[in-house]
């Protein structure tokens, strides 16, 4: 972030609202990615966003976090909201063990806790050092490095990407019991159907908004949707 956009990273203390995103621009060069996009994320809120492959999802969700500038627009959040982010190439200072990757808490229980969330993810040796890992479980790592923090609000990109069937099972079903709220990039059909409730849709650089999951709105009568979404997921 810089002075000379017009990007503003605020807070707001609505209490039922996580955050606001207020007219989005995004370009690289000519390339217009999305352009005045706008919609709000409220508490208890599980989305699941979409779109073909680069159409913009994954800078969407940098944008949102901080991780890129935009080149006009506003994301207000909650004040003293704890965001736990998932970056879809997750990279960690050599040197570090697992463990220390994952928490620099001293607290036993956090110690135990990320112990916990780190062998449930298929990642037992928590001594070894991460310049040593393969990027499938650097991702594992930075997945429970999120979860571990117990954020009111996670940013997740493609969490399911690297772990097999019974850890993302594992996983989903860790999501459907957090009472916060979170926004997932995915192309994990499975994923969308048991764990989200709206789905936020990057199409024609604009965003749109279904509730339900992805097999209600293939129920739907919106032919067009469906086949659109289909061919995403």
């Amino acid at each position: 972030m810089n002075d000379t956009n017009a990007y503003l990273y605020a807070k707001i203390e609505i209490m039922s609202v996580y955050l606001q995103i207020t007219s989005l621009t995004k370009s690289f060069g000519n390339l217009l990615l999305f352009g005045d996009v706008s919609f709000g994320i409220s508490e208890g809120q599980r989305i699941g966003l979409i779109a073909k492959n680069g159409a913009g999802k994954t800078t969407l969700l940098n944008i949102i976090a901080g991780k890129e500038d935009v080149d006009s627009g506003e994301v207000i959040f909650r004040r003293d909201l704890r965001i736990g982010y998932l970056d879809q190439n997750p990279q960690f200072s050599d040197g570090l063990t697992v463990l220390q990757a994952c928490t620099d808490s001293l607290d036993p229980e956090i110690e135990l806790k990320a112990k916990q969330i780190l062998s449930r993810l298929g990642v037992g040796d928590f001594n070894r050092y991460v310049e040593e890992l393969s990027g499938g479980q650097l991702k594992r790592i930075a997945l429970a490095k999120a979860l571990i923090a117990d954020p009111d609000f996670l940013m997740l990109d493609e969490p399911t990407n690297h772990l097999d069937l019974a850890t993302a099972n594992w996983f989903i079903q860790y999501l459907r019991n957090l009472e916060s709220g979170y926004i997932i990039i995915s192309h994990d059909r499975y994923l969308l159907d048991q764990a989200v409730n709206k789905i936020y849709e990057l199409k024609n650089k604009k965003i749109d908004i279904y509730s339900g999951i992805i097999s209600d709105i293939e129920r739907s009568s919106i032919s067009s949707t469906t086949a659109a979404i289909s061919s995403i997921v």
